[in-house]
């Protein structure tokens, strides 16, 4: 994929993957992907099960190092760089993870405060951007609540709560929506939407939820045979003839995508 498939008027790049290759024993799960995330944009990875769309992920953040290929974060390559480079990079990340993960035995507010503590803040600081952090995601009153102790969407928005606490430059959110009801899923739409307007956050979503990806969206990825085969906004997505497009949006003909029947 070339940079023709950045949105126009942006040429500021902050993930780039190129020829980026992965597989699993016989199984190739990326063959040759190349991608590149516009910086202050929401980019949606889709694709069917297995594509490797959560392996992409994990490539951004180091996770897991490509066989072949270079993933690079701000003008740091990822794969190969060292542990100090590495610190570096993902301490300018937040991760939203499909189960929220947070540690069940610290409160709300010990979980927000979490990556707070590691950039050394003083407690007087930790505690006004815990504060507000939890107020913006409408969880003010549950901060010595435990992880045990909340609904699914609250974990969620706990877990965003404390993507965003340091302020990133990027956020990569895996499979969000997973498991939530539409109420719910629309919140935590609100919430991604959010991390790019409002904390000015480049976003890299991967999620199955069409709906979703419709609303969060500036550009959607799908992942094909280990490859991007189309990066789109959301009214070409829609308007596609990808026979996989198609597949994910099972469009009537008289439905434009949107949930309203067209004239």
């Amino acid at each position: 994929m070339s940079d023709a498939n950045v949105p126009k008027g942006t040429d500021d790049v902050l993930v780039r993957l190129t020829g980026v290759s992965k597989r699993f024993g016989e199984k190739v799960v990326l063959d040759g992907l190349d991608l590149a995330i516009p910086r202050g944009a929401n980019v949606v990875i889709m694709g069917l099960s297995g594509t490797g769309k959560s392996v992409t992920l994990k490539c951004m953040c180091g996770m897991l190092n490509p066989d072949a290929g270079t993933v690079s974060v701000d003008g740091v390559q990822v794969n190969g760089a060292s542990r100090k480079d590495l610190r570096r990079v993902r301490s300018k990340m937040g991760f939203v993870f499909q189960g929220a993960a947070l540690i069940n035995w610290l409160s709300a507010r010990e979980n927000v405060a979490l990556p707070l503590r590691e950039q050394g803040l003083k407690a007087r600081e930790v505690d006004e951007i815990v504060d507000q952090r939890l107020d913006e995601v409408g969880l003010s009153d549950i901060g010595d609540k435990f992880p045990g102790e909340l609904s699914g969407g609250m974990r969620k928005r706990v877990g965003f709560a404390r993507a965003v606490a340091t302020g990133p430059d990027l956020v990569l959110y895996d499979e969000p929506t997973t498991g939530l009801d539409p109420m719910t899923t629309r919140t935590i739409d609100e919430l991604i939407v959010a991390g790019r307007d409002r904390y000015g956050a480049t976003g890299v979503v991967v999620s199955h939820d069409v709906k979703s990806a419709l609303r969060v969206a500036d550009r959607i990825a799908l992942l094909y045979e280990g490859r991007v085969a189309a990066f789109l906004t959301p009214d070409e997505f829609v308007a596609s003839d990808h026979p996989v497009i198609r597949s994910f949006l099972d469009l009537d003909p008289a439905d434009d995508g949107s949930g309203r029947r067209a004239p």
